[in-house]
């Protein structure tokens, strides 16, 4: 149902973490690892637990936020996109937000951040969007385009809801 898609670089400490707050915490999940040439054993590590539902893409050198996240989303198999980071958990479990996208009408794309009221994204007039991560339809990435590589980190998901809000996806 979900593919939490994100990048990895020599954070092999993180990702039995991750792995177990996402993959063996939920069957409906898939963790899309973009690795940058990780030298810390995190190839290894990952190769060695042989997870079905762990798709590891060694891209072979260092990349950008917006090139591991079009890589990731690419390679997917879920129809939902949640970009994520490899030192982040979610606390209340996934179940929530498994039930919130199953209702019988979702929204195309959700916003949810871990700080309060620090970090927005101001979308038009007075209309801020208080976010970290996002969850997209995939529909979204094959409709109106991947991130935008002339924005870098935080400023690619900014543009990504803001595209997705003018091409009149809903959201929440």
């Amino acid at each position: 149902m979900i593919s939490v898609v994100t990048g990895t670089l020599n954070r092999l400490k993180f990702l039995p973490k991750i792995i177990e707050n996402t993959v063996e915490s939920n069957p409906e999940l898939e963790l899309v690892l973009v690795d940058g040439v990780s030298t810390d054993g995190t190839i290894e590590f990952l190769k060695s637990i042989n997870h079905d539902r762990i798709n590891l893409i060694e891209y072979g050198k260092r990349s950008f936020y917006w090139h591991y996240m079009n890589l990731g989303i690419k390679e997917s198999k879920y129809e939902w996109i949640c970009q994520w980071n490899d030192d982040v958990i979610i606390e209340t479990g996934w179940n929530m937000v498994i039930d919130k996208i199953s209702k019988e009408t979702p929204y195309d794309f959700y916003l949810f951040s871990w700080l309060e009221n620090d970090n927005y994204v101001k979308i038009e007039n007075d209309l801020e969007l208080d976010m970290n991560y996002g969850l997209y339809n995939k529909k979204i990435f094959r409709e109106i385009g991947m991130y935008d590589s002339s924005y870098k980190y935080y400023f690619c998901d900014g543009d990504m809801s803001f595209r997705a809000k003018s091409f009149g996806y809903t959201y929440s």
